[in-house]
């Protein structure tokens, strides 16, 4: 049963969250990072922590001085990288900057 609900969760057939899991829910939606996440180049300037992963990793989205951010990819910091995930289906997402992760 635990395998199947951190499979709904995350994609991953594990009984334990990973840190960066393949798929993260954030704000109602998911994002992928794939199977095998590559560290990314991109810099946490002009971001800020919005949440955690199932698996306890931090999530950083665009600050916004207007109050709205517009969401397409997520940045998924670890201790020893971060990882971009990029919004999975649909239009982007749009958040008041004060949301968290769900």
């Amino acid at each position: 049963m635990r395998l199947w609900i951190v499979h709904e969760m995350t994609s991953d057939w594990t009984l334990w969250p990973k840190e960066v899991p393949s798929k993260v829910q954030f704000a109602g939606r998911d994002f992928n990072c794939g199977p095998n996440p590559a560290p990314s180049t991109r810099t946490l300037d002009g971001l800020g922590l919005r949440g955690k992963t199932v698996g306890g990793a931090d999530i950083y989205t665009a600050e916004s001085a207007t109050g709205q951010i517009t969401v397409t990819s997520i940045l998924v910091k670890t201790d020893t990288a971060t990882y971009s995930c990029g919004i999975m289906g649909g239009p982007a997402l749009l958040l008041d900057s004060s949301t968290a992760a769900h």
